[in-house]
């Protein structure tokens, strides 16, 4: 394995050409097979050419709904540029990735990996929205922005800069190649099973800008889960000044932020950070208890099929109602914890329901 690792730091610094690119993928893909105990991937340089050649005919796109309404555009690689993609995503989590992941097998490549900065909550394995929220809990104010068109800002020529410097240090040959491969009409697509990874790598500049500007502040939380960005503080600084400085950080990074999602919440408010509430204790919005409540009821008296019928009617979702439900109870025992009074009951309530419709 040792070999295998000093192979890819040099193929990473000197690679020129797809053959070399070719074998830079297969070994890192190797590499990171045996260390988590699954089959190898391999491609060849041909392969590489025909995707580069066709990769803007090498995605199904269609739209998804928005949970703020409207429809999300998708654009999903196609089985063969799928797969190099996640061979791509094997290579870059060797040099990014979070403390606990692999480190203690990688030895020479991990000492001097960038860890996932401890702000970043989105596209992070054992983090998420609870962690996320967690950090603001109990601060008498919270600034919410969001950035506009996250992976659409997200080009080329931000991907080839960032991955050239350091800690990847990739050749530029190996940058354009990622870039190219991991773009759709030069920026960043939403279904690609990198641009989670990539927008977080290429977003790094500012987020220790933006960790720099909390820290400057007695008691101040930054957190960053894709493109929702929190401020949070127990006293008020969020004036004109301090939104000038947020503003020209974000132009310098290319980015944009959307004026309509930007909100500052006072204790006496309901402050909420990617969906749950951060007053007093971590909560979900009373909304959605009271659905999980109507819905629980609705199965109950009308049966399982007629609930079923109305959930998809009103949410147009095709998805399984039992699945669904308990999907959100799973989350609901994240966020306020097992042992949680109103867990258990909705949890019992759909548990006679579930053996019902199973007897």
């Amino acid at each position: 394995m040792k070999e295998r690792k000093e192979m890819i730091m040099q193929l990473v610094k000197n690679c020129d050409n797809l053959k070399d690119f070719c074998e830079l993928i297969n070994s890192s893909n190797l590499l990171v097979s045996k260390i988590q105990s699954q089959k190898p991937l391999y491609t060849s340089g041909k392969q590489f050419g025909y995707l580069l050649a066709n990769k803007e005919h090498l995605y199904k796109q269609f739209d998804i709904p928005k949970k703020s309404g409207g429809r999300r555009k998708i654009n999903a690689p196609l089985d063969n540029l799928k797969v190099v993609q996640y061979m791509i995503k094997n290579l870059l989590q060797l040099f990014y990735n979070t403390p606990f992941e692999w480190q203690e097998k990688l030895e020479e490549i991990s000492k001097n990996n960038a860890t996932v900065l401890p702000c970043v909550h989105g596209f992070v394995n054992g983090r998420g929205i609870v962690s996320n929220a967690y950090l603001h809990l109990k601060q008498d104010f919270v600034l919410n922005f969001d950035l506009k068109d996250f992976f659409p800002s997200i080009g080329n020529g931000k991907i080839i800069e960032t991955l050239c410097l350091a800690p990847f240090n990739f050749s530029r040959f190996t940058s354009k190649i990622i870039a190219n491969l991991c773009t759709l009409e030069n920026h960043l697509p939403q279904g690609a099973c990198t641009s989670p990874l990539l927008s977080n790598i290429v977003s790094q500049r500012m987020d220790n800008r933006f960790m720099s500007l909390a820290n400057k502040y007695p008691t101040m939380q930054f957190s960053r889960y894709a493109d929702d960005i929190t401020f949070s503080c127990m006293y008020h600084v969020f004036d004109d000044s301090f939104m000038e400085i947020i503003e020209d950080i974000v132009r310098a990074e290319s980015y944009v932020i959307n004026p309509k999602k930007t909100r500052l919440q006072r204790q006496s408010q309901r402050q909420e950070v990617t969906g749950l509430i951060v007053n007093e204790r971590l909560n979900i919005p009373r909304k959605k208890i009271r659905m999980l409540r109507a819905v629980l009821h609705n199965w109950k008296v009308n049966g399982y099929e007629s609930a079923q019928a109305k959930f998809k009617d009103a949410f147009g979702m095709k998805k399984d109602l039992k699945l669904s439900i308990g999907g959100f109870l799973n989350f609901l025992k994240m966020v306020r914890g097992d042992q949680d009074a109103l867990y258990q009951k909705y949890y019992e309530e759909f548990k006679i329901l579930t053996n019902e419709i199973t007897n």
